[in-house]
């Protein structure tokens, strides 16, 4: 086993769990630490980007970052660096139309910058991630190592209860404006907003029958990847995680027709799952995938 305290690991992120923000990128941040004890985090700031620079003078050799699409170019270039790639902007731009100002061009365009920086490495917590990425930036397809999460143990389902269907619509890009039609289409059901912070989601998955994703671009859900842990049913459009995990998918151009929704919602209620990716895809498979990652800056020095 290599000594990784020989080396300056950093996670760069925006924000951290300690700042309070539970949302992906941060998570993510949250959940390395546990494979590498010495991994020091940065929220970003003046102070973090000035120690990167010093850092990138005289330990540049002994360093190395690991950070997300909107911070790479942040990076000084002599750092060895792994990107992750968290979401694709380019595939998000096309698809949302309420997504096309010019900050939304200003993130596709980094994204494109980033891939021709020296000493870096490109990771994916999906298939579909690095499929979209390659095929956007004309770039070798990443490294794909999907997220890891802590097992729910879900409660039986109450037959006397309504059904409750679970999901993250906060936004156009996220269907939002289909919820509406779906509760007027489906009174039986419950449809739940997933609200919640990383210590509290377990409620959320626990009492579920289903998890609906209708994103348009989706890098790696943890909000899908708790539902499968948890053995939730999951209907999803083609994005994300759902090539990982067994899910019933449909094309994200068709997530406007109700009538599908409705009838492969419906199906899926009366149905269960008795097993998860999560069986087998340990915290010790994905502890050893990122260790290798960072070995290949290990073995380079």
């Amino acid at each position: 086993m290599k000594d990784f305290n020989s080396l300056l690991l950093i996670s760069f992120v925006k924000n951290r769990f300690e700042d309070g923000d539970y949302s992906g990128v941060p998570r993510f941040d949250w959940e390395l630490r546990k494979v590498f004890s010495n991994l020091v985090s940065l929220s970003d700031c003046f102070y973090s980007r000035l120690y990167l620079f010093y850092l990138s003078l005289f330990f540049s050799s002994k360093t190395v970052v690991i950070t997300c699409n909107e911070l790479s170019l942040a990076v000084p270039k002599k750092l060895n660096t792994i990107v992750v790639h968290h979401g694709v902007a380019q595939t998000h731009f096309d698809r949302d139309e309420q997504w096309r100002d010019s900050e939304a061009q200003l993130f596709c365009h980094a994204q494109e910058k980033m891939y021709k920086l020296p000493n870096r490495i490109f990771v994916s917590p999906s298939m579909w991630c690095a499929n979209e990425f390659s095929k956007h930036y004309n770039v070798k397809t990443a490294c794909v190592i999907p997220h890891w999460v802590e097992p729910i143990k879900k409660d039986p389902i109450d037959a006397t209860k309504k059904p409750i269907i679970l999901g993250d619509w906060r936004s156009y890009n996220k269907g939002d404006y289909l919820i509406d039609t779906l509760k007027e289409r489906m009174p039986h059901v419950e449809f739940l907003q997933l609200k919640c912070t990383y210590y509290t989601r377990k409620s959320f998955y626990e009492k579920a029958s289903l998890y609906l994703c209708l994103s348009l671009s989706e890098g790696g859900s943890y909000s899908m990847a708790d539902a499968e842990s948890a053995t939730l049913p999951i209907l999803t459009t083609d994005v994300g995680n759902y090539n990982e995990f067994e899910c019933d998918a449909i094309s994200w151009k068709d997530r406007d027709n109700i009538d599908l929704l409705e009838n492969k919602l419906s199906q899926l209620l009366t149905q269960s799952k008795s097993s998860s990716f999560y069986d087998t895809w340990t915290f010790d498979d994905w502890s050893d995938a990122w260790k290798k990652v960072v070995s290949r800056f290990y073995d380079s020095h």
